[in-house]
């Protein structure tokens, strides 16, 4: 087939779909694509291919291409900001003849439009070596074009994302499932090589069929859901599932002065799915102390705390604690936790009556430590296994760690025996 014959024939129609900038969300262009009609819908080439007939079949969808976007090109002279994205399928790139036609045919395309208005997109399925492919982007900016790596299902190799320096633009479809991540790997990788002050290829978004939606993707892994949601500080050392429930008898009992010998019974209404991870109501060792939801509020009720040394084998066999068990009660929520607030009732053998309601646990963003709260528990990790003068060393470090020159500082007083002499046998040159 001759190539002329393919740029005037008709019988594929253009098929155009916006394409955003990902950074500010702005218009950035319009990829155009081959289609044939069939009963008014546009038939991707992998439905249509095998009725071309044709050898050359990818060739000709590639030319049809970039002969509408040369019909196109003519209507956007007053419009420099936008830029026509056009095909090269696998095929033609791989097979030299064609390749030398479709690159002619570029070149005078491109003599028709604006410098650099042109963006040739190479799919993610081209496996061509290092070499191979900075060769084709090299042939394809001699006409004058931009080269872009179509990443349409979101998932190419990392490999081909760290040869980020062949590209200028980076095309993610947002309807892949796995866009998220790429657009997150893609961050990574930018920001390094920006703090190395190398070249960065420009992130566009394809497939956004609501404009809110560059707006999720412009924005996707910032901030660090660390710094939205917060890093979440366990109160208690046994499964979080309880500490609702063993905040607000807490709370309770600090506010109204109960002891364990003046309660009645303990109501505890919260949602199944925290019920059922606090599996044991009867618990026979430390394990099954830290997913048991009585043992924990049985330590907030004779001790009005719960500790690392309330997980001993000698402190979960208690007498005095399992003889609280019968009076805790549960009731199961059928709702999310995000729905349904625990709550919590203690009542008394004088009949008085005490209530609360816990949304979020203490330490977490919404109830977040207090800085002695931070020290407390500070000093209960680290005193039964640092000396106290290891634990003077990390204390100053820990509040100084913005201004630390070194990590050092910080993590030498934390090195145990058993690391220092495996690291004293290693500099020995033993195993």
């Amino acid at each position: 087939m001759e190539p002329e014959k393919a740029l005037a024939s008709d019988e594929l129609s253009a098929y155009f779909q916006p394409i955003y900038r990902m950074g500010d969300g702005a218009l950035f262009g319009l990829e155009v694509l081959a289609r044939r009609v069939v009963d008014g819908e546009h038939q991707p080439p992998a439905q249509f291919f095998h009725l071309l007939h044709d050898p050359k079949g990818w060739l000709r969808v590639d030319l049809s291409g970039l002969r509408h976007a040369l019909r196109i090109a003519q209507i956007l002279p007053q419009q420099p900001g936008r830029h026509l994205f056009v095909n090269l399928s696998v095929a033609t790139a791989r097979d030299p003849g064609w390749l030398a036609l479709y690159l002619s045919m570029l070149e005078r395309t491109v003599r028709q439009v604006r410098p650099h208005q042109l963006v040739v997109e190479i799919p993610e399925e081209y496996e061509g070596a290092p070499l191979q492919t900075a060769e084709l982007c090299f042939q394809l900016r001699q006409t004058g074009v931009l080269v872009a790596l179509d990443d349409h299902r979101g998932v190419a190799a990392d490999a081909r994302r760290e040869g980020s320096w062949l590209w200028d633009i980076i095309k993610i479809d947002t309807g892949s499932r796995h866009a998220g991540d790429a657009v997150d790997t893609l961050r990574t990788i930018l920001a390094r090589r920006r703090a190395a002050h190398l070249q960065q290829p420009l992130i566009i978004l394809e497939g956004i069929e609501d404009v809110r939606q560059v707006q999720r993707f412009a924005a996707y892994g910032e901030p660090l859901l660390i710094l939205s949601s917060g890093l979440k500080n366990k109160r208690f050392p046994n499964c979080g599932s309880a500490h609702r429930a063993m905040d607000g008898l807490l709370e309770l009992r600090e506010r109204h002065g109960f002891e364990a010998a003046e309660v009645a019974a303990i109501d505890v209404r919260a949602p199944v799915s925290h019920l059922n991870n606090l599996m044991y109501t009867v618990p026979r060792d430390p394990l099954e102390a830290r997913f048991s939801l009585e043992y924990g509020l049985a330590c907030i009720l004779l001790d009005g705390r719960c500790t690392l040394a309330d997980f001993e084998p000698d402190r979960v066999s208690r007498a005095e604690v399992r003889a609280l068990y019968p009076r805790i009660h549960r009731h199961p929520v059928d709702a999310a936790e995000g729905e349904f607030p625990t709550e919590v009732e203690v009542t008394l053998h004088d009949g008085q009556s005490f209530q609360t309601s816990v949304a979020m646990p203490c330490g977490s963003l919404a109830a977040p430590f207090t800085i002695a709260e931070h020290w407390a528990k500070f000093e209960e990790c680290a005193g039964p296994l640092l000396p106290a003068g290891a634990r003077e060393e990390t204390a100053r470090a820990l509040n100084n760690l913005p201004n630390l020159p070194k990590v050092a500082a910080l993590m030498s007083p934390l090195r145990g025996p058993f690391t220092g002499q495996r690291l004293e046998r290693l500099r020995a040159g033993g195993a």
